[in-house]
């Protein structure tokens, strides 16, 4: 059996450490993740002063929810800003929400775009109509600093809307904290009410588990144990469950444990999988049916494009070394049956994390996996290789990306 030490949630501990932030009295907060994301996030909600230039390097959530912080934040006139790929990333959306409730925020260079000026004071609150096309983050952002306006909030979010179950998570944290909310219809309520301090213990990351739960799928002999998973999750990945279910095997839960079984339910065909709610999800599956399941077809991806890189055509390219092919359509992703080989693979990173755990999947094939940039991981998931190489050891095999910091070879 090999187990499997998963990270805790960064999504869940951006949330958690923003709102404790925003709460009159400190906190207990356990298990918060170590990911880069959430050290830079939390660096910069511990530092106090009214005039700061902040740096968010390449992290988009922080980013995201920070708009929203500092725009409340009266008598502090703060500069965001972040990576050059930080600075691709759109942004108008949020901005113009925030700017219909009376925040003074401007762009320093590109509309639309990081980094911005924020002059903080206080905002009334009331009602907002925001696009859920692009990113929940920027829903997210709003529902936080919403208890805190005068008026409250009342959020129309206007469809076609991506990654709702990241809003239901940070609906969920809020309610932990003492905020009551209504969310309906596209519509969410938060009327002005106090954040009570808490003691919120931070559970392991379903987006991290999904490349060792495909990894399974890949190779059906691993025997894998991921530690820290809960049956009952407020994490939207935890759909994990269905998808491995849809491919023969079932979730089994004990001591806090997941284990996966197979299991010989008769299930109806199907070529169709959405992922609009599962952005992340959708990286390592696509690697999955390029390799397994080429009949597979994939729709609600095109807010790939916003995320860390261009993650569809990152993907098109680097799977083609492979010998697989991703063909991007309007909208839905397709393939061609592979045509896999077992020559050294030399991917390239693009600085994305998630793009690179994806890729390292060609490893469990024979194939010798490099990367320019395996340290990127650090974003989500400071020990993946770590963690991956279990899975390489337990296969024999020696083909450990010669790329790794030695400390891990």
């Amino acid at each position: 059996m090999i187990e499997i030490n998963l990270p805790t949630s960064k999504s869940i501990s951006n949330r958690v450490l923003l709102i404790s932030s925003l709460c009159n009295e400190p906190s207990t907060l356990i298990n918060c993740s170590t990911a880069n994301d959430t050290v830079v996030l939390k660096k910069i909600l511990s530092e106090e002063t009214t005039s700061l230039a902040v740096n968010t390097e390449d992290a988009g959530t922080a980013f995201r929810f920070l708009i929203a912080y500092f725009a409340i934040q009266e008598g502090r006139n703060t500069t965001l800003y972040g990576s050059n790929r930080m600075h691709e990333r759109p942004i108008a959306d949020l901005v113009q929400a925030l700017q219909q409730l009376g925040a003074e925020i401007s762009y320093v260079q590109t509309p639309g775009f990081p980094p911005v000026n924020i002059k903080g004071k206080k905002l009334k609150g009331g009602k907002v109509s925001i696009s859920g096309s692009v990113s929940s983050q920027f829903i997210s952002a709003l529902c936080m600093i919403a208890p805190l306006l005068e008026s409250g909030l009342d959020i129309e979010i206007v469809p076609p809307f991506v990654s709702k179950p990241y809003v239901d998570m940070t609906l969920s944290v809020m309610k932990s904290f003492g905020v009551k909310s209504y969310f309906k219809n596209n519509k969410i309520k938060i009327k002005y009410q106090r954040y009570h301090a808490t003691l919120f213990t931070v559970e392991a990351d379903w987006s991290s588990a999904s490349f060792f739960l495909i990894a399974q799928l890949i190779r059906p002999e691993l025997k894998l144990c991921l530690r820290g998973l809960q049956r009952k999750s407020i994490q939207g990945d935890s759909h994990m469950n269905d998808i491995i279910f849809f491919f023969g095997y079932k979730a089994k839960y004990r001591l806090n444990k997941l284990y996966l079984q197979k299991h010989d339910c008769l299930l109806m065909p199907r070529d169709d999988f959405n992922f609009s709610d599962y952005p992340d999800l959708a990286i390592p599956f696509l690697v999955f049916l390029s390799i397994e399941y080429p009949m597979g077809r994939v729709t609600g991806v095109d807010h790939l494009k916003y995320k860390e890189s261009n993650r569809l055509e990152a993907l098109q390219t680097e799977l083609a070394k492979a010998g697989c092919t991703l063909i991007i359509e309007d909208k839905f992703i397709s393939f061609l049956p592979p045509n896999l080989h077992n020559r050294p693979i030399f991917f390239k990173s693009y600085n994305d994390h998630r793009i690179v755990m994806a890729l390292s999947l060609f490893s469990l094939l024979g194939n010798e996996v490099h990367f320019d940039n395996p340290e990127c991981v650090q974003k989500s998931f400071p020990d993946f290789w770590i963690e991956f190489n279990k899975l390489l050891t337990s296969l024999n095999s020696n083909l450990v990306p010669y790329t790794l910091p030695s400390s891990v070879v």
